[in-house]
Formats: C-alpha cells, sequence, structure tokens
C-alpha cells in the first residue's frame, strides 16, 4: 500500500494553511542548551521561541543585530538568501536552521568555506523532521514529517566581516597538495606539521584544535592562517 505524502513535507511554501512553521522541539532542545540566544529573529506571536522576538511586522532583517546572540529560522522559500546574507554581514553570533541546499548560491558566497562559518548537517529521522503546528502543540505522530535534509549553519562574527567569495562556473576543488604560490617552508612540510603550526598560531588566540580542525574541512590553509593572524593582530591592538 502506498503512503500518502502531504505537499508539505517537501516544502513549506506550498501549504496554504502556513501550519507547519515552528522548530522541531528536539532541534531546539538541543540548540538553546548550547547557545544563550537574545533574540528570534524570524517568528510570529504564536511560535516565538524567546521572549524578544521579530515578526514579519517589524522585520528583522531591518534591525541591527550587532551583539546579539541570534536564532533564525526563516521561512523555507525564496527570501532565505536575505537572511543567510543578513547573518553573515552582521557583527554577532547567528544560528540558522535551514534546507541543506548546498547548490544554492547564497551557501556558495556566504557558507561554504567560510572559516567564521560552522555546518552542522542534521541526521533525518525515522519518519522525518517534526516541525509542528505554529501554536506549539505537538504534531500528528502518524503524519509523515518534513523529510528534506536540513543543517544548522552558525555564523561566528565577533571579529572582521570578510566580503563574499566570488562564484566562477565550474570552479575548481582545492587540493590537499602545496601549490606554487606557497612558500618554501610550507611545500617542504607535510600536513600535519601544516596542522600543528595552525593549533600553536591558534592557541594565541584561544582557538582550540578541534575549531581549527573543523575550520580546514571547509576552507584552504591560507584562509584558516590568515583568519588566525588578523585575530591575532587585533588582540595585540595591530592592524
Amino acid at each position: 500500500m502506498k503512503k500518502h505524502v502531504a505537499r508539505n513535507t517537501l516544502s513549506f511554501s506550498c501549504s496554504k494553511t502556513m501550519k507547519y512553521l515552528r522548530t522541531p522541539k528536539d532541534i531546539w532542545k538541543e540548540l538553546s542548551s548550547e547557545f544563550t540566544f537574545t533574540v528570534d529573529a524570524c517568528a510570529s506571536d504564536a511560535n516565538h521561541l524567546l521572549p524578544r522576538y521579530w515578526t514579519q511586522y517589524d522585520d528583522g532583517l531591518q534591525h541591527d543585530w550587532t551583539g546579539e546572540l541570534v536564532y533564525c529560522h526563516p521561512m523555507f522559500d525564496f527570501r532565505i538568501a536575505k537572511w543567510v546574507e543578513k547573518a553573515y554581514s552582521s557583527r554577532c553570533v547567528t544560528v540558522l536552521l535551514l534546507p541543506a541546499a548546498t547548490h544554492t548560491r547564497y551557501f556558495h558566497r556566504y557558507i561554504y568555506r567560510n572559516p567564521r562559518c560552522e555546518i552542522r548537517f542534521l541526521e533525518k529521522p525515522k519518519r522525518g523532521f517534526r516541525f509542528g503546528p505554529d501554536d506549539g502543540t505537538d504534531d500528528d505522530p502518524d503524519r509523515l514529517g518534513y523529510i528534506r535534509p536540513l543543517m544548522i549553519v552558525v555564523f561566528w562574527n565577533n571579529g572582521p566581516i570578510f566580503p563574499p567569495r566570488s562564484i566562477t562556473h565550474g570552479e575548481r576543488k582545492t587540493s590537499a597538495r602545496p601549490r606554487r604560490d606557497d612558500t618554501p617552508e610550507e611545500a617542504t612540510s607535510g600536513p600535519a606539521s601544516r596542522f600543528m603550526s595552525l593549533t600553536s598560531l591558534a592557541a594565541t588566540v584561544g582557538i582550540s584544535r578541534a575549531t581549527v580542525r573543523d575550520w580546514m574541512l571547509c576552507s584552504d590553509l591560507k584562509t584558516v592562517r590568515r583568519q588566525l593572524l588578523v585575530l591575532r593582530n587585533e588582540q595585540r591592538g595591530t592592524t
């Protein structure tokens, strides 16, 4: 017997009732235990998760996010790129719940290989993600949930904001081998030695080895080193 899959299990924007809007409870429980959020940037009067929140009537995109610890779960529609760009360009920490749409322009311009951006791909529960009704009541357990891939994106923008990457069609993947523009020291040292060099530099600015390892998963060696040098110079009060 074929299972009936409701249209809004694939896209929220196609649901005329706009019912399934609330962040899944298990996802929110984990995030709220990790982060001390100050504002829910994309909420409604019914589904806000924090005492302080912005709705469509006091558009969060128009607010200054500087110094905030923002939670943002936007509607999964054409405006996602604007929320991602806002998070990217704001001097604050922003945590977004997004579709894992790694083919999109906003993913490649603002998220991918950004050393200040952390990507956490979420494992789909057996019957999908439970977003639940807008009023906070429990979703029907017999109903198939949202089945497309999701990710948590964290922008750690406490320091300088770099311009977005330019996108070129068919751009080549970064190679782990030494490049011609590497310094002689880098060209003769192996990946382990270069990682140790980065972690030593990171230790001077209070960045853990695990964070350096995460950055190197989504960026290249020179970009990570440049970011660490910027942070070190900021702490020393140099330019």
